[in-house]
């Protein structure tokens, strides 16, 4: 993993759990999955992502890397209440924590 790569799940580790409990899950999972709630999180991640390590070059680019990272949180958040969880960057994330680091 690279330092920009290492600084990103350092800021997940904290803004992940926040997500997690401000959006109440895993008691409102079913309803983040079925209003569509992901899949825009997943589309504006598609259209946003570079942002995450590339800074934003014009003022109608601006907040954009903000965007970015917190559509990241909020869905790895979201996804880490289904059973099982989600492996990102090397951990498991279950229940809006890393879990452990796997070994590469």
């Amino acid at each position: 993993m690279n330092e920009q790569q290492t600084m990103l799940v350092d800021l997940l580790q904290v803004a992940v759990p926040m997500w997690f409990n401000q959006l109440k899950l895993p008691d409102t999972l079913g309803e983040f999955l079925s209003s569509g709630e992901t899949g825009k999180i997943a589309s504006d991640l598609a259209h946003f992502g570079e942002y995450l390590f590339h800074a934003p070059k014009t003022k109608k680019e601006k907040g954009r890397s903000a965007k970015a990272f917190n559509d990241l949180a909020r869905g790895l958040a979201i996804l880490s209440a289904v059973p099982g969880g989600v492996k990102l960057f090397g951990f498991q994330w279950k229940d809006g924590k890393p879990q452990k680091k796997e070994r590469s």
